[in-house]
């Protein structure tokens, strides 16, 4: 139920975080899309920026259960729709969600299980075990 008037051209929707892992989401050609530049808008340390669709454009949210397993290093995007009463939004999300079943909790390997590594060392490292591999 809305509580705007009629005069109103946009309807705020309530804001919201994605509850999985990630969120694939393409809007279609109308706007209306909006993402909180800071931690969570009742923190106050940011404002909403309204996110432009782009024609064959996908829009990716990170989720809670992410947020979760990186240990708050991926904050869940906070977001919001306006809707029209004057124009139609499609949107088509694809929500990644692991199964109901998942154990969520962060993952303790996460800062800690790699040592500074630079693409050439990866490419060392692969050329030594591919060495490895091959006797």
């Amino acid at each position: 139920m809305s509580t705007t008037s009629t005069t109103t051209p946009s309807i705020w929707r309530i804001k919201t975080t994605d509850s999985g892992v990630l969120t694939v989401l393409m809007q279609g050609e109308q706007d209306g899309l909006e993402v909180y530049s800071g931690s969570k808008e009742d923190r106050n340390d940011g404002h909403w920026v309204p996110v432009p669709p782009v024609p064959g454009g996908l829009t990716i949210n990170t989720g809670d259960m992410l947020q979760v397993w990186s240990n708050d290093l991926y904050q869940a995007a906070e977001h919001r729709v306006r809707a029209s009463r004057d124009r139609v939004r499609y949107s088509a999300p694809f929500f990644y969600n692991p199964s109901y079943d998942t154990l969520v909790t962060p993952l303790t390997c996460y800062v800690t299980c790699y040592d500074e590594l630079s693409i050439q060392d990866d490419n060392v490292s692969n050329e030594e075990s591919d060495k490895t591999a091959i006797k």
